[in-house]
């Protein structure tokens, strides 16, 4: 413990000022439902979760964290083991803390002691421990973190399960399952390896049983062409717990494979960044998925670069609707 008063009062306002903000951190596409209370948070916490992380030498190092009720509500013990690391041998501690709400969906961690049992050289007995964490459950993933500067640790629970994602993060994403269609003049596209053309474009998708992926189709035909020779894009949708956003990937007939993430959501209109390789190199851009206007879907590129160089291509809002 710091025995200087600034000191203490100073990581006092640090966490604080953390515990402001955690929630804009640590909110999820889909918060947790109103009805659910502060003591179901953190009851939620109850569990083993695993993280595997690599150290500088390229080897995992798996971390168990054991988290159990305490003797009073609100206080819980641990056990934490870190195994795999070569170097310094297996690490345990022993450890009780005690949990606040920060938010609606989020808990104030405040440790109250450790006891250290491995490596033995480094052991020692219950002693006061002064460390503090935000965390949040969602779904099988538990997010910590110290400070806003540090990245969260994401933790996964341990069970003889299947860990699928809540179908919900997926909602914004409920326009795309329906079917729309409607005519293009492409004026060709050299990243895409698409040509000059009028086409007829169709768009769909579905979900999968477990609805934490969606399923899109894009298809394109030309004109007086057959199906055998349309322009084709497969995608999937899902939810990555990792970096916390909505990811898509897809493949193309003319050779592009392409992924991406949902970087903003509003009002109807979906913004993605993606990036690829295609028949000429590769290819970044926005792309805005525009369904504010019922009925239809307005597809159309904000910006796009080929092999680092703003791509000199005039493409067109694809506009479609929805077929009844």
């Amino acid at each position: 413990m710091h025995s200087s008063s600034t000191t203490v009062m100073s990581r006092c306002f640090a966490f604080l000022f953390l515990l402001v903000f955690s929630c804009a951190v640590l909110k999820p596409v889909h918060a947790q439902d109103d009805e659910t209370s502060s003591q179901d948070h953190m009851k939620s916490l109850v569990g083993t979760w695993v993280i595997t992380r690599v150290n500088v030498d390229g080897k995992p190092i798996t971390h168990r964290y054991q988290i159990k009720p305490g003797k009073k509500e609100g206080e819980f013990e641990h056990v934490w083991r870190v195994t795999g690391n070569e170097e310094k041998g297996d690490s345990l501690w022993e450890g009780r803390f005690k949990v606040t709400p920060a938010s609606r969906t989020t808990l104030a961690v405040n440790y109250v002691e450790n006891k250290r049992l491995l490596p033995e050289e480094n052991a020692h007995d219950w002693q006061p421990f002064d460390l503090s964490y935000v965390a949040q459950v969602t779904g099988e993933q538990l997010y910590t973190q110290r400070s806003l500067d540090r990245e969260p640790w994401i933790w996964t629970r341990e069970n003889s399960g299947m860990n699928v994602q809540d179908p919900k993060r997926l909602e914004v994403l409920a326009p795309l399952l329906e079917t729309y269609s409607g005519k293009y003049e492409n004026q060709g596209s050299k990243a895409y390896g698409a040509a000059n053309s009028t086409q007829l474009i169709t768009s769909s998708g579905k979900k999968t049983e477990t609805g934490t992926v969606i399923l899109h189709e894009w298809t394109g035909i030309t004109d007086g062409s057959s199906a055998k020779e349309a322009f084709e894009a497969r995608g999937t949708y899902s939810y990555s717990p990792e970096k916390r956003k909505i990811v898509k990937s897809y493949q193309t007939s003319t050779g592009v494979h392409m992924t991406g993430v949902l970087v903003s959501a509003q009002k109807g209109k979906l913004l993605w960044e993606r990036t690829g390789e295609g028949p000429a190199g590769t290819i970044r851009e926005l792309c805005q998925f525009d369904f504010s206007e019922p009925g239809v879907f307005r597809h159309r590129i904000l910006h796009r670069t080929l092999n680092g160089v703003p791509a000199d291509e005039d493409e067109q809002d694809i506009i479609l609707k929805k077929k009844d």
